[in-house]
C-alpha cells in the first residue's frame, strides 16, 4: 500500500496530571496498535486493533485502524471490509470514506474511488487529502483537467504537501506545461529534500525540455535517496546513452535488470547501448528477452526487425 492518509489519532486516557494508556480498554489496544505499527510490527497492531473491535464493535477507531494496517501489509480485502464496516459505523466520518477510496485506488477501482472521494468532500469540504486522493484517481481515469484542479485544491489546503505539489506537476507535464512541471517539482524538493520520486519527476520533465545534464543529476539524486529504484536505474541508463556513455549506460540498466527483471524496457535499452558497442550477440539477446516480456509493445515491429537484421548478420 501507499502512504497512511489520515490515521485516527491516538486515543489516551487522562488521570490527574498524569497521561496513562488504559491498557484494557479499546483506547488502550488502539494506542498500543499503532505504536507497534510505528515500529513496523503490522501482525501485532492488527491484533491489537482486533481487539479495540472486540471491546467496542460500534466503535470507529479500530475499524479505521486495522483497515489502514491491513492496507500496510497489502491485505486489501481484509482493508476494504475494516473500512466499507467504518462508512457503516459513521457514515459522516469523511475520513471513513477516503481512507476506503485509497483502498479502492489501490485495487484499480479508480472510478470507485473517485465516488468515495468525492463523498468525503462533501462531509468535509477542508480535508486535502481527500482533494489528492481524487486527484489521483481523476489522472489515473485520463481526466487531466479535474486532477489538474484537485491538485491545486489540495496545496491550497495543505501548501505543505510536497506529494500534492509532484503529483500536480506530473499532470502539468502530461499537459505540456514543462515549466510549470518543473517548478511543481522543485517545490516538492523544497518540502521534503529526501523525496526521491520529486527528483525522478523533475528528471523526467528535464529531459523533455532537453537539459540533459540536469535530468541525469536529478535522477542520480533519485537512485541515491531510492537505490531500489529500478524506473530511475533505467531512465538515466537510457539518457547517458544519448550522451555518449554506453559503458554507464549498460551498467544502470544491468542495475535496472537485477531489481525488476520482468520489466521490458531495461532490456530494449541495455541492447541499444550495446549495439553502440557492437556488441550485437548480447545486444540480440537482449531483444529476444524484451519481446518475450512485451511482444504487443507499440515498438514490438521495429525491435522484431532489428532482431532480423543482427540475426542476418550473425549468419
Amino acid at each position: 500500500g501507499g502512504p497512511f492518509w489520515g490515521q485516527v489519532p491516538r486515543f489516551l486516557v487522562r488521570t490527574g496530571a498524569e497521561t496513562k494508556l488504559a491498557a484494557d480498554t479499546a483506547a488502550g489496544y488502539n494506542e498500543h496498535g499503532l505504536a507497534l505499527q510505528a515500529k513496523g510490527d503490522l501482525e501485532g497492531a492488527i491484533a491489537a486493533f482486533t481487539r479495540a473491535i472486540e471491546l467496542e464493535p460500534r466503535a470507529l477507531p479500530g475499524r479505521m485502524n486495522r483497515g489502514n494496517a491491513r492496507r500496510a501489509k497489502d491485505d486489501l480485502e481484509g482493508a476494504l471490509a475494516d473500512l466499507t464496516k467504518a462508512t457503516e459505523l459513521a457514515p459522516r466520518a469523511a475520513l471513513a470514506w477516503a481512507n476506503r477510496a485509497n483502498v479502492l485506488a489501490d485495487q484499480g477501482a479508480f472510478e470507485k474511488a473517485a465516488l468515495d472521494f468525492t463523498k468525503a468532500i462533501e462531509l468535509e469540504a477542508g480535508l486535502a487529502i481527500a482533494w489528492l486522493g481524487r486527484g489521483t484517481a481523476y489522472q489515473a481515469l485520463g481526466d487531466l483537467d479535474r486532477a489538474l484542479a484537485d491538485y491545486t485544491k489540495a496545496i491550497e489546503l495543505d501548501p505543505r504537501d510536497a506529494t500534492a505539489s509532484t503529483n500536480r506537476g506530473v499532470v502539468r507535464k502530461m499537459k505540456g506545461d514543462l515549466d510549470g512541471s518543473i517548478a511543481d517539482h522543485t517545490r516538492a524538493i523544497e518540502l521534503d529534500p529526501r523525496y526521491a520520486l520529486a527528483f525522478l519527476n523533475r528528471g523526467c520533465a528535464r529531459v523533455d525540455k532537453d537539459d540533459l545534464d540536469g535530468a541525469v543529476a536529478d535522477l542520480t539524486k533519485a537512485i541515491e535517496l531510492d537505490p531500489r529504484s529500478a524506473t530511475a536505474w533505467t531512465i538515466r541508463g537510457v539518457l547517458r546513452l544519448r550522451k555518449g556513455d554506453a559503458e554507464g549506460a549498460i551498467a544502470d540498466e544491468t542495475r535496472a535488470i537485477e531489481l525488476r527483471p520482468d520489466e521490458a524496457e531495461p532490456w530494449k535499452s541495455r541492447a541499444a547501448a550495446r549495439l553502440s558497442r557492437g556488441e550485437r550477440d548480447a545486444a540480440a539477446k537482449d531483444l529476444e528477452r524484451f519481446l518475450e516480456l512485451a511482444p504487443d509493445d507499440p515498438t514490438a515491429e521495429a525491435v522484431r526487425a532489428e532482431l532480423e537484421r543482427l540475426r542476418a548478420g550473425a549468419r
